[in-house]
């Protein structure tokens, strides 16, 4: 799917290791009846589940609407910035692509003239801005606290309706935990003792939890 070999050769993407022929996916129908074609990135690199994208082009050459498309889609999602550079030997030109903390749309920024120095810079801050950044918690690590908060939700419902006698200390709860001390080494159950709020408080704290992170999907 090289559009113009002679230009590809001349301009190779970082770390070329060869030309891998994905016309068989296109010939044999694998996207459909649609005109979707892979595409590789120039350069890219993560930080903490962050990705920054490198797309470069020759000057006068404009990004393909598909390739355009795929790529604002990315930088939609909040983890990807992109920085389109014109020049293959040199930046010409920079547009940097982000997303819009307010509207969730792609916003430009765009530089007519650019140079290495310029991109290093606007890397570096890249670089320092996401390296101070917790990793994201995507939906199925959301899905499993909510079905875990869900279940400690109905244990203490249960607890609250057993009679005084069946209940565990009124100062004391017994908490259950796994602990890891190493990686390939079996889970050890550690039994701890420490003070129990009221039962009413405890199912207040986990409606509560549970809604923020609802909320948070």
């Amino acid at each position: 799917m090289i559009k113009n070999m002679g230009a590809f050769n001349r301009s190779k993407p970082a770390n070329f290791d060869g030309v891998f022929d994905w016309d068989f996916l296109k010939e044999g129908g694998a996207f459909g009846n649609t005109r979707i074609e892979p595409f590789d990135f120039d350069g890219v690199v993560e930080r903490n589940g962050y990705f920054l994208v490198y797309e470069t082009k020759d000057e006068g050459k404009e990004i393909p609407l598909g390739q355009k498309i795929a790529l604002e889609s990315a930088v939609k999602t909040g983890f990807f910035i992109v920085f389109v550079i014109w020049g293959k030997t040199d930046c010409g030109r920079l547009e940097i692509w982000s997303r819009d903390s307010e509207t969730g749309k792609v916003k430009y920024k765009k530089m007519d003239e650019s140079s290495r120095e310029i991109v290093l810079e606007y890397t570096s801050r890249w670089y320092e801005w996401v390296d101070g950044l917790e990793k994201p918690v995507y939906d199925y690590q959301l899905k499993s606290e909510i079905e875990k908060l869900k279940d400690e939700l109905d244990r203490l419902r249960e607890a609250a309706k057993q009679k005084p006698e069946t209940m565990p200390p009124p100062n004391y709860i017994t908490i259950k935990y796994t602990s890891r001390r190493r990686k390939n080494q079996d889970d050890r159950q550690m039994v701890l003792h420490g003070p129990q709020p009221p039962m009413q408080m405890r199912i207040s704290a986990c409606r509560k939890q549970l809604k923020f992170m609802a909320d948070s999907k």
